[in-house]
């Protein structure tokens, strides 16, 4: 995979990977901060041990 950097991708080659690249990490970011957010919540109101099946102490 790291190799494909030194030999060219083809038609996206330079700055549209690099664009595409950072698209794609915004997105990844932002979806785990929305699901890391979620669970913070349901941890905050008890529903997470419910919907996971947790034991409970």
């Amino acid at each position: 995979m790291l190799m494909l950097g030194g030999q060219g991708l083809g038609p996206l080659e330079g700055s549209v990977a690099r664009i595409v690249g950072l698209v794609l990490l915004l997105l990844a970011t932002a979806l785990i901060v929305f699901i890391a957010y979620r669970v913070f919540q349901m941890w905050m109101r008890g529903t997470l041990a419910q919907k996971t099946n947790a034991a409970t102490a």
